[in-house]
């Protein structure tokens, strides 16, 4: 028999947590708390090389009304430093459709 590949929601063996992971990018992320804005600011002005002065989650899907159903997605705005605005989607995953086609939107 083949070997059992175990799955984890680690980066890396020494890692607590996945940011990659949905639901472990929101417990960390998207508390309504000083520190996690914070720390939502640091992950995208690091990933950017811009320093995020403002923030703000937009939620993009209608609230979770039953457990089986997806959890809420988010949508950030920011206020860079330098005054320019980005609305940011957060996604891990490769999707099929035309990011510049459905920018433009």
């Amino acid at each position: 028999m083949g070997k059992i590949k175990k799955i984890s929601f680690r980066p890396s063996p020494t890692a607590l947590l996945d940011p990659k992971c949905d639901v472990a990018f929101k417990a960390m992320f998207t508390q309504e708390t000083p520190e996690s804005e914070a720390a939502l600011k640091d992950f995208i002005s690091t990933l950017l090389g811009k320093q995020v002065d403002e923030l703000e989650l937009v939620p993009n899907e209608p609230p979770i009304d039953e457990h089986g159903e997806l959890n809420m997605s988010f949508d950030v705005s920011v206020k860079f430093n330098d005054g320019e605005r980005a609305d940011i989607e957060m996604q891990s995953r490769q999707e099929r459709y035309d990011y510049a086609t459905r920018a433009e939107s």
